[in-house]
C-alpha cells in the first residue's frame, strides 16, 4: 500500500493487535500495535523516496508521536538491512526501552566497533556507524540516571502488559527465544569470527561481512492472550546446540509459550535459517 492512503486509513482501534512488515529490496522493520495506542518496533529499514527510518514514516503517518506511543525497540543483530536509520529511531522514541542481543555488549565487541570507526582498511558499512551511535546513546541514558535498555537471549521477557491494561482485554507479553545461554558458546563463536576481521595495518582496504551463521540474532515469541506470533529475525541454523537448533531444544525441556498462529520467517526466506522442525515444534498447524 502506499504511504499516501495510510493517513486515509488512520492507526489501529485500541482493541486492535496489527503487526506491519516492512521490507525494500534490502532490509526489513517489523511494527507492531499491541493495544490501546501502545507500539513496538522490530530493527529499522529504509526505502529510498522516504526520508528517515520506515517505522518513523509509518507512525507520524498515522498521526502519531513517536516519543508517546513506542515503549520499546529491539535492534535484533547487527545487519545492515536490519540497522539501517536504527539509530534515528532510537532518537525518535526517547522514551522506548532499547533491547540488544547480550553479546554486543560484550567489551570484546565493543573494542573492535571503536576499532572500526578509527581504521582506515577495513569499512564497516552501515551497522558499524548506526550500532556505534546507539552504544553513546545507552551511555548517554545510563548516566542520565535512565537506563531503559536490556540485554535479550533466550527466555528473557523484553514487554509485558496486563490485559485490565489494554482495551482488548487479553494479556500482551514479548519472550526472547534467543541467543541461547553463554554456556552453548554462540556468543564466543561469534566473537570469534569477528576477530577474524579485526582491522590491521598494510591490508588492502576491503568490507567488513556478516559473520555466518548468525546465531545471537534475537527470534521472539509475542503472545497476546491466546494468540501466540513468532519473529524469526534473521536466526541461522548453527550446530546442534546453536541457533534455531538451541531454541527447539529449549522449547521441548519446557515450552516457551503457545504455538504460534503467524510465523515471520527468519533471514529472508533463506535454506539456512529454515529448520523443519520449527513448523512442527512452534507453530500450530494451518487450517
Amino acid at each position: 500500500m502506499p504511504f499516501s492512503e495510510i493517513a486515509k486509513i488512520g492507526p489501529p482501534a485500541p482493541d486492535e493487535l496489527e503487526v506491519t512488515i516492512f521490507g525494500p529490496s534490502f532490509g526489513e522493520c517489523v511494527v507492531v500495535h499491541f493495544g490501546s495506542n501502545r507500539w513496538f518496533i522490530v530493527d529499522s529499514c529504509v526505502y529510498s523516496d522516504i526520508d528517515g527510518p520506515v517505522a518513523a514514516h509509518y507512525l507520524t503517518c498515522l498521526g502519531l508521536d513517536l516519543g508517546a506511543v513506542v515503549e520499546s525497540i529491539l535492534v535484533t543483530h547487527w545487519h545492515d538491512g536490519h540497522c539501517k536509520g536504527i539509530s534515528k529511531l532510537v532518537e525518535h522514541c526517547d522514551r522506548a526501552a532499547i533491547w540488544i542481543p547480550a553479546t554486543l555488549t560484550d567489551v570484546e565487541f565493543i573494542r573492535f566497533v571503536k576499532r572500526l570507526s578509527k581504521n582506515k582498511t577495513l569499512v564497516g558499512g552501515v551497522k558499524t556507524k548506526e550500532f556505534s551511535a546507539i552504544l553513546e546513546e545507552l551511555h548517554r541514558r545510563k548516566n542520565a540516571g535512565s537506563p531503559n535498555f536490556g540485554l535479550a537471549s533466550q527466555r528473557v521477557t523484553m514487554h509485558q502488559s496486563k490485559g485490565a491494561q489494554l482495551a482488548h482485554g487479553s494479556d500482551f507479553k514479548l519472550v526472547a527465544l534467543s541467543p541461547s545461554s553463554p554456556s552453548h558458546g554462540d556468543g564466543l563463536d561469534f566473537l570469534a569470527r569477528v576477530a577474524l576481521q579485526m582491522p590491521r595495518a598494510k591490508r588492502p582496504k576491503g568490507s567488513l561481512g556478516s559473520p555466518s551463521p548468525n546465531d545471537i540474532s534475537v527470534a521472539s515469541l509475542m503472545e497476546v492472550g491466546d494468540a501466540a506470533i513468532l519473529l524469526g529475525a534473521d536466526l541461522e541454523n548453527g550446530k546442534a546446540s546453536s541457533g534455531w537448533n538451541a531454541v527447539l531444544n529449549a522449547n521441548r525441556a519446557s515450552a516457551f509459550g503457545a504455538k504460534a498462529a503467524v510465523y515471520k520467517i527468519p533471514h529472508h526466506g533463506s535454506k539456512t535459517a529454515h529448520n523443519e522442525n520449527v513448523w512442527t515444534d512452534t507453530n500450530s498447524p494451518s487450517e
